[in-house]
């Protein structure tokens, strides 16, 4: 209900806009080009490119923009490495060093299952956190998943989705990995 409420809310605010706000995001919408589940490609309307991008800074904790901001693309080589401690549990997450600030990681995480399993529904997946991105070293994820799943068994399998967060609201398309939880 959150979700629907906050689309309606930034939908809402589309009307309050002058005709030069309308414009940039109009531009803007007209150079973000997406690709349909049969494959063809599409740009976005003004509307539909004011409510993409304050979806994202909305859900990710920033605050609504009336001001289209520059087309970002997030292209960076993304890769990840987990490690986990079972005794006491710890989960971390440390970004490749390509990674790097003003980005911030969304991390999904589904509960522990069978190591067997390889697909999950999106549903499946739950937002762990959003964390700052910083070259200091691995992003701790222990407490976020615990409170969410609780402590998984040894040798259990976790399904990751990570996307990165740019602070003008576009995000990079998520990168599915997955983590067999082994004693050290």
């Amino acid at each position: 209900m959150a979700v629907r409420n906050n689309l309606g809310n930034i939908a809402a605010s589309w009307r309050n806009m002058n005709d030069t706000q309308r414009a940039a995001w109009t531009s803007l919408g007209a150079s973000i080009v997406r690709t349909d589940s049969l494959g063809e490609t599409y740009t976005l309307t003004g509307i539909n490119a004011y409510i993409s991008v304050n979806r994202i800074r909305n859900t990710y904790g920033a605050a609504s923009t009336y001001a289209a901001p520059a087309l970002v693309d997030i292209f960076a080589e993304q890769s990840y490495t987990f490690q986990t401690d079972l005794s006491p549990f710890d989960l971390s997450v440390t970004p490749s060093s390509a990674i790097v600030a003003p980005y911030k990681l969304a991390v999904y995480a589904t509960r522990p299952m069978s190591q067997g399993i390889s697909f999950q529904p999106t549903g499946a997946y739950k937002l762990l956190g959003v964390y700052t991105v910083t070259p200091a070293g691995p992003i701790d994820l222990t407490a976020d998943y615990v409170a969410l799943f609780g402590e998984p068994l040894e040798y259990q399998k976790i399904l990751f989705r990570l996307e990165l967060i740019e602070a003008t609201g576009f995000k990079s398309v998520p990168v599915n990995d997955s983590y067999i939880v082994t004693p050290l």
